[in-house]
């Protein structure tokens, strides 16, 4: 019922969209995906499009992140839900920060979403993995070797 609802509503602009209420209840990884790639799709649109989708979350007093993070907490373990795993990190990394220390939490916020995210089997594990490696490898390359090694140790690679 809500796949087909959501089907129903895809070229619909967010605020007009109705599902929301009812992915926020959803343990299926399948339904959050289908909602981001709504979500991509009107974002990525016109200036009216990300409006649209900016009063979407304010109808519902949801902000992107917090779509994110609910989506994680409700289907995070889930072997499908790498994509959402992905969006969340492409999120994160594209977040501004005002000054040198914001950016250093920025920096550990995002490594350790990484590391949790790498330490979840899931169907982007490999592609996350990657990016993880090349993120560390811009922060501190002398310190990525250790890193690396502790995860992979801990991983069993």
């Amino acid at each position: 019922m809500l796949r087909g609802r959501l089907r129903l509503h895809y070229n619909t602009p967010p605020p007009h969209c109705t599902a929301l209420p009812y992915i926020l209840e959803s343990f299926t990884a399948d339904i959050w995906i289908v909602y981001l790639q709504y979500l991509q799709k009107h974002k990525s649109g016109t200036a009216d499009g990300r409006e649209a989708l900016e009063e979407a979350f304010k109808v519902h007093s949801y902000s992107h992140i917090n779509f994110l993070q609910i989506a994680l907490k409700s289907v995070g373990t889930d072997v499908r839900s790498g994509p959402i795993w992905k969006s969340y990190l492409v999120f994160l990394n594209t977040a501004d920060a005002d000054n040198p220390r914001m950016e250093s939490i920025k920096n550990s916020f995002i490594r350790k979403t990484y590391q949790k995210a790498i330490s979840i089997p899931h169907n982007a594990v490999e592609e996350i993995w990657r990016d993880y490696d090349l993120f560390e490898n811009k922060q501190d390359p002398t310190l990525v070797c250790c890193l690396k090694l502790a995860l992979t140790f801990r991983h069993g690679g």
